[in-house]
């Protein structure tokens, strides 16, 4: 599922980003597919794979010729992550047809994000997401209030 500052521009004005975020749901045994998918130019760190996916944490693929990183997300199983998840919606990136975080998951993300590392470019990024798109409010204060999240004055 694709998230981040690539997602945005699926919303939104488009905005640089460094990188491609995914949200990905690996098990184990799908790190050799992965790697397959992975092979040549690229810089795949099988070890950090392996144990991210027990950890549910990140890890990234870097491809050596352009520089460009991919950021991995492993799903972590939780009740908003899992509902995060079965929300995502098709869209378009790239020319290609992908999974897309929903809007009021992004936003709620960004929430997540800034509540440790406190960020104007986060910040910026809800308002024009709730400038640009038609929110459901309801289910973002639902998940404000269960995720403890601290709204700094954006909704």
């Amino acid at each position: 599922m694709l998230f981040g500052g690539v997602a945005m521009g699926t919303y939104s004005v488009p905005r640089f980003t460094r990188d491609i975020d995914l949200v990905i749901d690996l098990q184990s045994e799908d790190a050799d597919i992965l790697q397959q998918l992975f092979t040549g130019n690229y810089y795949f760190h099988r070890p950090s794979v392996d144990e991210e996916i027990k950890r549910r944490g990140m890890f990234n693929v870097l491809d050596n010729t352009t520089g460009q990183k991919i950021d991995f997300m492993v799903k972590k199983h939780t009740p908003y992550r899992d509902m995060e998840f079965k929300r995502r919606r098709r869209g378009v990136a790239f020319g290609a047809t992908v999974w897309v975080v929903s809007v009021d998951d992004l936003i709620l993300s960004k929430l997540i994000w800034i509540q440790d590392y406190e960020s104007s470019q986060q910040k910026a990024d809800i308002q024009s997401l709730l400038t640009d798109n038609e929110i459901d409010l309801d289910y973002v204060h639902y998940w404000i209030a269960q995720l403890q999240l601290k709204t700094y004055g954006l909704l």
